[in-house]
């Protein structure tokens, strides 16, 4: 892959400057895309990163990108993320778009209350940047909890939202067992052991409140001078619950059906329900009781 394209967040830099575009029209009621306009739109903005050596002229045609300087990597990641875009129903392509990569798109009425959201709500739309919000953490998340949350985000891509359901409900067990793991690791030998061994048992709601009733009674200083006890009672718990109530709507048919909003609700709130969690591990960590 060239140079330029094999930068780390050159994807959702190009998402990011085609959704801003996208915002600054559906603000003025304008809801034709001229997929050209859009393109020039990402590279400029990869060219201001100095991502780019230089910035192709305006009146350059998307598909003749390729004869000043611009790689075919970059191109094809940006039509890649126009196709995301009709994928994700936000954009209805034209006929011109679908033959020749140009023309004019249409912005759908979902894709207009999707873009009009409000701007500090996680950009489910945009994978690279979601698993960041985990990526860059610290402590640093679990390995196999990620494993489940990027497949969980990638099937929410393509339209699966029982798919998605059920690994989020995979990766939110554990997340709460790495943070038993961690409670346990910190109460050491024999009183985390022993907890473990028979208190952190059962089904998934037993365990969760298993470990809440723990911290409580012997983290409940620590967790109320960092502002973690309210979180605890309240996002981890909340989000928790209905994640675990959805998938079991979907282990037990119910006739329930999922909207994308509904799943992108989900999604986002998986990723504060992580960083309070994953804030009440460092706590562990660094308040050890041995």
């Amino acid at each position: 892959m060239n140079e330029e394209a094999s930068h780390p967040n050159i994807h959702s830099i190009i998402r990011a400057a085609i959704f801003e575009w996208l915002a600054r029209l559906v603000a003025d009621k304008k809801y034709e895309v001229d997929m050209n306009q859009a393109a020039h739109q990402a590279l400029g903005t990869l060219y201001r990163k100095r991502i780019l050596p230089s910035q192709a002229p305006g009146n350059i045609r998307f598909e003749d990108l390729d004869a000043h300087r611009v790689s075919s990597d970059i191109i094809r990641l940006v039509t890649q993320t126009f196709w995301e875009l009709h994928l994700q129903g936000i954009l209805i392509p034209s006929s011109a778009w679908i033959s020749s990569n140009s023309g004019y798109a249409i912005i759908t009425p979902y894709g207009r209350e999707l873009i009009s959201e409000n701007s500090e709500r996680i950009q489910t739309h945009d994978p690279n940047g979601y698993l960041d919000n985990f990526i860059n953490d610290n402590p640093a998340p679990d390995a196999e909890m990620m494993l489940y949350i990027k497949e969980s985000i990638s099937v929410f891509q393509n339209g699966h939202f029982f798919a998605c359901v059920i690994l989020l409900g995979v990766a939110s067990e554990r997340l709460m067992t790495v943070l038993a793991e961690n409670l346990r690791d910190s109460l050491g030998s024999p009183k985390g052991t022993e907890w473990f061994q028979k208190k952190y048992t059962g089904k998934a709601s037993e365990k969760f409140n298993a470990i809440t009733n723990k911290l409580l009674a012997d983290y409940d200083k620590e967790l109320e001078s960092e502002k973690l006890k309210e979180a605890l009672q309240g996002i981890v718990k909340l989000t928790f619950e209905t994640i675990r109530h959805a998938r079991n709507d979907i282990a037990h048919p119910k006739g329930r059906e999922f909207t994308w909003n509904e799943i992108s609700g989900l999604l986002h709130n998986f990723v504060q329900y992580f960083k309070y969690t994953n804030k009440i591990i460092a706590v562990l960590v660094n308040n050890p009781r041995t």
